[in-house]
């Protein structure tokens, strides 16, 4: 907080500054005061019909209010940014992921096909669509021709390979799914839900050591910060460490 507070006197207003301060005052249990920092700002910004700052500053906001337990709020203030800017990818963007992390996903898919629509090379939009259906377990076959499609523009992503990985797992190929997410924990490093997917694809080879190990790297990577996701994240992982005989940190 010290550090980007230093920037935004460098850089007052900066919004991607702003962003990422309201991320920190979060993660240290101040989301009230990151998000009247960034109402604020909001209100600055469409007075003077700042659209360029919008783009970032609202969806900073409607992530805060995830953090902060209120997803469905953060729905409501996506929706009317899209409303005054239909054709905005950005903003469309931040809509699918809030309306996901909503419980959502048939609503998200839609609202992130319609960024395709408009930009049919987005690596992120193919990415999301793809994952998100696969998620769901639909639309197996689309999902990896839309997941290819994103690696080919994005082909060092590893967040890209950890959903051809997802996957190849969700179509029962267990051994190619290893080799994609351990690629994806390569590329990505400690992430949760990469070491997730490869624990669930270890398990599916009959590997079950490995298995207990990338799961109990996950549930160690894991934020400190109470967030309704990552508490389910761990609360997940630690039903498969317990099945599967490991004992999770800490026990």
């Amino acid at each position: 907080l010290e550090a980007i507070g230093a920037g935004l006197a460098l850089r007052p207003g900066d919004p991607r500054l702003l962003g990422v301060r309201a991320q920190l005052l979060c993660r240290a249990g101040r989301c009230d005061e990151a998000e009247a920092e960034l109402r604020a700002q909001v209100a600055v910004r469409e007075r003077a019909g700042d659209a360029a700052a919008l783009g970032e500053l609202v969806p900073a906001l409607a992530e805060t209010l995830v953090q902060a337990g209120r997803a469905t709020q953060a729905v409501g203030v996506m929706e009317r940014a899209v409303q005054a800017r239909p054709r905005d990818t950005t903003l469309l963007y931040a809509l699918g992921t809030v309306l996901e992390r909503a419980g959502r996903p048939a609503e998200a898919v839609v609202r992130v096909r319609a960024v395709l629509a408009l930009e049919p090379d987005n690596a992120e939009a193919l990415n999301f669509v793809g994952y998100t259906l696969a998620e769901q377990g639909q639309r197996l076959d689309e999902a990896e021709l839309l997941v290819r499609r994103a690696m080919q523009l994005a082909p060092r992503s590893g967040h890209m390979v950890d959903s051809l990985g997802y996957i190849r797992l969700r179509r029962g190929d267990a051994r190619q799914a290893v080799q994609l997410l351990e690629e994806a924990d390569r590329l990505m490093g400690p992430d949760p839900s990469v070491l997730d997917h490869l624990g669930d694809a270890y398990r599916a080879a009959a590997r079950t050591a490995d298995a207990v190990a990338a799961w109990t790297r996950a549930l160690g990577s894991v934020g400190e910060e109470p967030a309704a996701e990552q508490e389910a994240l761990r609360g997940e992982l630690t039903r498969k460490l317990e099945a599967a005989g490991g004992k999770p940190a800490g026990r």
